[in-house]
């Protein structure tokens, strides 16, 4: 069942990874007017922030102001994926305060089956055209803890299921077009 519920998150992302990938290409590529004028995208890899120790992750920006993000969190410690959505102002060209919030669950590994919501604040990079991005943000995580998957040490300090709030970073280099 474990395996089945990863499988199924997996082939969900990569679903929505080509859909955004068609969404922000469609109009370079047939050149019609339409709504797809108005999305701007980004591909990027983040340390530290959102996916705790680093997450790659697509970003779909609309209007130039609403912008709604997924990923996959893999690496040594942990696998998941995270979802979040925020707001950009643009106080200088292509640069622009980022904030919002969102939700990442842990499937396996360090953590696995809790989760956490992360709240962003920082600031964003993000080139019209295809270009380098960059974003450089305050992130602090709720995370949720429960009690059978937590170490001895936190069992006996927390006796029960607990959440935390932890003050975080992140820093993200990427592909926007």
């Amino acid at each position: 069942m474990k395996n089945k519920k990863i499988v199924l998150s997996k082939l969900f992302l990569i679903v929505i990874i080509f859909f955004s990938i068609f969404c922000c290409f469609y109009n370079k590529t047939f050149g019609n007017e339409n709504i797809f004028d108005k999305i701007d995208g980004s591909i990027y890899f983040e340390i530290i922030g959102a996916g705790v120790f680093s997450s790659f992750n697509i970003d779909l920006i609309f209007y130039n102001s609403f912008l709604i993000r997924y990923g996959i969190v893999y690496n040594k410690y942990n696998k998941g994926f995270l979802f979040g959505l925020g707001g950009l102002i643009n106080f200088k060209e292509n640069n622009f305060i980022e904030f919002g919030s969102g939700y990442v669950k842990i499937l396996e590994g360090f953590g696995e089956n809790t989760w956490h919501i992360f709240i962003l604040c920082g600031y964003r990079y993000q080139p019209d055209n295809l270009g380098i991005s960059f974003r450089l943000n305050i992130s602090p995580l709720i995370k949720y803890l429960k009690y059978e998957f937590m170490t001895l040490e936190e069992q006996l300090y927390y006796k029960k299921d607990t959440i935390k709030l932890i003050l975080w970073i992140g820093v993200s280099v990427g592909l926007s077009f």
